[in-house]
């Protein structure tokens, strides 16, 4: 099986994140849930999953823990 399409190439890591996404983020790290977010952005709770899971991909990582940490190394998360 091959993993590289599992897991995007370091590449991918770096790619930026959308503004729409950077927003989802930061209202992540304030500790929301994902319909808390939706509402506050004025979206659908499955347009905001959507964004999350895009964040998952361009990070390469699994859950919210690693997403935010990965935000935090990347200097995504700085005001």
């Amino acid at each position: 099986m091959n993993l590289s399409r599992l897991h995007p190439p370091s590449a991918t890591i770096t790619s930026p994140l959308s503004a729409r996404e950077r927003e989802v983020l930061l209202l992540l790290n304030t500790g929301v849930q994902v319909k808390q977010a939706a509402h506050h952005l004025g979206i659908s709770v499955h347009t905001a999953n959507q964004h999350v899971r895009q964040i998952y991909l361009k990070l390469a990582v699994r859950n919210r823990v690693m997403a935010l940490n990965r935000a935090r190394q990347l200097g995504l998360l700085e005001a």
